[in-house]
């Protein structure tokens, strides 16, 4: 239908998703194989939103649904974060909608040869949800490693850092 359609600016081409009937699933899906030795994946690409209302769930949004399978088509845990999107892509509110890049960093599960992905207006009210330069390449796993060790210690020393609670009632001397 006229709802998911490859749009055209000069020699540029991207998908567009556009919501003609409030509160209904518009889609295109993508199925990948992966790399044998992929332990981690690099997912960049433009989005640009416009009016993007949600439906009756919190979850009723624009967003990229992704997962892995394995080679019975099961998924395997975990699943990615899924990036999603209301409003309009915009620098400020009443401006026209703006493409804006996106990068995420994914883990491959033991398991998976396969990665799926469902770009989406899951559900809206409303909206036009774009999509251009989508790009899915292996990379290190070191530095999602390394990026989450990072988080680790950083949350470790904000809790350290925490005032200790007093006890509420005198506590007995032995």
């Amino acid at each position: 239908g006229d709802n998911v359609t490859l749009e055209t600016d000069g020699t540029n081409h991207y998908l567009r998703l556009k919501v003609t009937e409030p509160e209904k699933m518009v889609q295109a899906y993508r199925v990948m194989n992966l790399p044998k030795d992929a332990r981690a994946l690099e997912l960049t690409y433009k989005v640009r939103f416009d009016g993007i209302e949600r439906g009756k769930a919190i979850y009723h949004d624009g967003r990229i649904m992704m997962k892995f399978l394995d080679a019975n088509k099961r998924e395997v845990k975990p699943t990615p974060t899924h990036p999603n999107y209301k409003g309009t892509s915009s620098a400020k509110k009443g401006q026209p909608a703006e493409w804006q890049e996106r990068k995420q960093q994914i883990r491959v599960p033991e398991g998976a040869v396969q990665f799926e992905m469902i770009f989406a207006l899951f559900n809206a009210k409303a909206g036009t949800l774009e999509f251009d330069d989508i790009k899915l390449v292996p990379m290190d796993v070191a530095i999602i490693d390394a990026a989450e060790k990072e988080k680790a210690e950083k949350e470790a020393a904000r809790i350290a850092a925490l005032p200790k609670p007093k006890p509420q009632v005198a506590v007995p001397s032995a």
